[in-house]
């Protein structure tokens, strides 16, 4: 039976959690705490909740420092946020240690919905056949220093934007590739950008963080050798491009700041997997490649033929150990295949109901295919019409792509 651990000082709260959530009863075993330390006696005297869902505020210190500490005591339990404000910092702070964040009042069914769903992706991403394959090969990055750094300042109440950029331009190759990310097309600043504080306030710590931690994850190849043809600089190209494209999507179909926010990182890092594939197997993702190319099918069905599973699986299953929050991770794991979600067994969470990344991402990278095409020679992925007829967003794909177009 899953276990769930709800914490909450506010009596009233954990009351309408409990009648809400009676009909679980048989399926969740669920407790209530209505204090951290009593959630912190819970979780060190019981076997740890598969699921925490913690209410935390901006001027409760106690708050974020207990979810902060259930990361690093109980990783594999997934964390839920709950706040009563939509504070720029409160939310930055929650996104780093949660992989979920709600803001009150929020839907019950909602709260349903997404503790499905995280259960529902976790049984996906532990079936990645590769994934012991890279445990064994002791070839799973951690979480890169510096972007863990700048999540540790960014959780810092008094940390400025302008101490965000000392952390960065400590790292002079970084900041270097981040100013040429930033001046590119694909960005579309107006003016050129000559320092990290300045690109810092333009495009707000958000963004700059992804980009930060995608140009960690490009950079873990190393002096690898790759598959003959395979080029980083084409896949950056590619990821900038699928990120705004992404996030001009969302921006257009929701007024939901994390969303958009959580768009644009799963877009940048959708291809993580397929970084992982051609470090650390090579000769075997060359094969997918050709035959890809011979039988004119999608990367994706190439590489289920080799590996039995898709970079895009891979990719999730490392930013999940990561701890990066389930919208992001479930839109890359889905990215190529986005009707493979199960909706059955969560049908009210289909983007009908609210825009999400994975919808964002799967359009963009469609938009996106042919440049992929000149790069490796194969189409990563070709537009899911069961998942757009389904979510209702069939209709809108030639307003994104103008929208793309123009960006």
């Amino acid at each position: 039976m899953s276990r769930i651990l709800f914490v909450d000082p506010i009596p009233e709260s954990l009351d309408g959690l409990r009648r809400s959530l009676r009909a679980h009863r048989g399926t969740w075993d669920m407790h209530y705490s209505p204090s951290y330390q009593d959630a912190r006696d819970h979780m060190a005297a019981e076997t740890p909740a598969d699921i925490l869902v913690a209410a935390v505020e901006n001027r409760n210190e106690e708050s974020i420092s207990f979810l902060a500490a259930m990361k690093e005591q109980h990783p594999k339990t997934v964390r839920f946020s709950v706040s009563s404000t939509s504070d720029d910092l409160l939310s930055l702070q929650s996104s780093s240690i949660a992989h979920q964040c709600l803001e009150k009042p929020y839907d019950t069914h909602e709260l349903e919905i997404l503790i499905t769903r995280a259960f529902t992706l976790r049984e996906r991403l532990q079936g990645c056949a590769l994934r012991e394959r890279l445990h064994d090969l002791d070839a799973l990055p951690s979480l890169p220093a510096l972007y863990r750094r700048i999540i540790e300042a960014i959780n810092s109440t008094d940390t400025s934007i302008g101490e965000i950029a000392e952390l960065l331009q400590q790292d002079i190759s970084l900041s270097a590739k981040l100013l040429q990310i930033v001046n590119s097309a694909a960005i579309g600043l107006r003016n050129q950008v000559t320092d990290v504080a300045q690109a810092a306030t333009l495009l707000g710590l958000e963004k700059i963080s992804a980009m930060v931690l995608a140009v960690e994850v490009f950079s873990m190849v190393g002096q690898k050798a790759l598959p003959p043809g395979f080029s980083l600089d084409a896949l950056w190209s590619h990821s900038i491009r699928v990120a705004e494209g992404a996030r001009t999507i969302a921006v257009d179909a929701c007024d939901d700041r994390k969303a958009i926010d959580a768009t644009f990182t799963a877009g940048l890092l959708h291809d993580v997997g397929l970084i992982l594939l051609a470090a650390n197997f090579p000769d075997e993702l060359t094969e997918s490649l050709r035959r890809a190319k011979t039988d004119e099918t999608t990367l994706w069905e190439a590489e289920r033929e080799t590996f039995a599973a898709t970079h895009a699986e891979l990719g999730g299953y490392l930013l999940e150990l990561w701890g990066l929050p389930d919208p992001i991770v479930e839109a890359i794991t889905y990215h190529d295949i986005p009707s493979a979600l199960p909706e059955e067994e969560y049908p009210s969470a289909v983007p009908k109901h609210g825009f999400t990344p994975l919808t964002g991402v799967h359009v963009a990278n469609y938009f996106s295919a042919d440049e992929r095409q000149t790069a490796y020679g194969c189409v990563e992925g070709e537009l899911d019409v069961l998942y757009m007829e389904r979510t209702g967003y069939s209709a809108k794909l030639e307003d994104w792509l103008v929208l793309c177009h123009d960006t």
